[in-house]
């Protein structure tokens, strides 16, 4: 038997046969039929390959990050409001609508603790703005004034610099226009 056989399917069966008899193994494992173990890891590797193509070509691990940072995130501003928020309302008074109901047909409709949602809602809504989304713009127009000009290269179309003398992605001499 050369090297090139060590591995192969047969001499796996042999030897799984062989060590079975020399243990006296009787067990029910010993009915199974004798394969090649790389054959199942073969399977789960392209297992693993196909869920990995699936994690990355449908951003289905952006999505997992963003829902768990979501999560983290709405923890912070849900304390901030609870903690911050709230107890500077409570100076101009108490807020709570929750025992606010009527009755109808003998069921009760709790519209005060629906108001309390609405309200909590706004207060929620109106910190994530102040707190992020405001800013954000801001940044982002401080971002926006300082960005150089661009023009469009005719050659390529490509959008480069106002100042450049030649296209980065064509190469073609960019004619400058004095103003």
């Amino acid at each position: 038997m050369n090297i090139s056989d060590a591995g192969s399917p047969k001499r796996t069966a042999v030897l799984v046969a062989a060590s079975r008899a020399l243990a006296g193994y009787d067990g029910w494992a010993a009915s199974l039929p004798l394969h090649h173990p790389g054959e199942e890891i073969e399977e789960h590797m392209d297992l693993l390959r196909d869920f990995r193509h699936y994690l990355y070509t449908t951003r289905a691990l952006d999505l997992a990050i963003g829902v768990v940072v979501g999560v983290a995130f709405g923890t912070v501003i849900r304390s901030f409001v609870d903690n911050i928020v709230s107890p500077l309302m409570s100076i101009a008074g108490n807020f709570d609508f929750s025992e606010l109901s009527f009755a109808f047909r003998g069921g009760e409709f709790m519209y005060g603790r629906f108001i309390n949602d609405v309200i909590a809602f706004l207060i929620v809504a109106t910190t994530v703005f102040l707190a992020v989304v405001r800013p954000k713009r801001t940044y982002e127009a401080r971002l926006e004034a300082k960005a150089e000009p661009t023009v469009t290269c005719p050659a390529c179309l490509s959008t480069i610099p106002a100042a450049a003398r030649r296209c980065a992605f064509c190469r073609e001499d960019q004619q400058r226009v004095e103003a």
